[in-house]
């Protein structure tokens, strides 16, 4: 906010056809959880979005890109859009309204431009973190799973230990085993832990 002298801001997280403001601050405090459907064009965020680049208006009220469900209501008077770009794709849209400079100015976009950079910055190193987090996740049960194949030889053990792997690694709260014969087509439930257990027997033919 006293970066751009904004009295109001606000971080919106795009989800498909949704906006859901994630952030917020000043002014437009009140919005954060708000969810809504992105609005087509003329919309300063659709021209944000697709631009790729920060767009402002510094005559809100009369402006027809202005969504009219936060103009009016907000009393906006200048609202500058800048997209969090990763990968060429638009995850989230800053928004900061009403300057106390009575206006947002060109050094404002740039400004609000290395802003957005920076959050891209850190949206994509959070996605890069949670890929190496599920690369070591996968690594850690294909380990365990060849560790059981050698420490267990009766299909009891090995049964068991798959099942305590896979609710250790995957986190899940039950476990089911099925055997299945490719030559008779027969499948059969050989093993259950914990809610897997609700799941009903199984031995059929096809």
């Amino acid at each position: 906010l006293p970066v751009l002298a904004a009295a109001g801001a606000c971080v919106v997280a795009l989800e498909g056809g949704t906006a859901r403001v994630r952030a917020t601050a000043g002014s437009l405090a009140g919005l954060r959880g708000h969810v809504s459907r992105v609005v087509e064009p003329p919309s300063l965020f659709h021209e944000a979005v697709t631009r790729r680049r920060p767009v402002v208006t510094n005559a809100a009220a009369g402006d027809p890109r202005v969504d009219p469900r936060y103009g009016g209501p907000l009393a906006l008077r200048h609202a500058l859009v800048a997209p969090l770009v990763v990968e060429d794709e638009v995850l989230a849209v800053l928004c900061a309204v009403d300057s106390a400079r009575g206006g947002f100015s060109a050094a404002d976009v740039e400004l609000a431009e290395r802003l957005v950079e920076h959050g891209a910055l850190a949206l994509r190193t959070g996605r890069l973190v949670e890929m190496a987090e599920e690369s070591a996740r996968e690594a850690r049960l294909l380990a365990g799973a060849a560790r059981a194949l050698a420490a267990h030889v009766e299909p009891e053990g090995l049964y068991g230990a798959v099942a305590e792997l896979a609710r250790e690694c995957l986190g899940a709260a039950g476990v089911t085993v099925l055997l299945a014969d490719p030559v008779s087509g027969r499948v059969e439930r050989v093993w259950t832990d914990g809610a897997g257990q609700r799941v009903p027997a199984i031995d059929v033919a096809h």
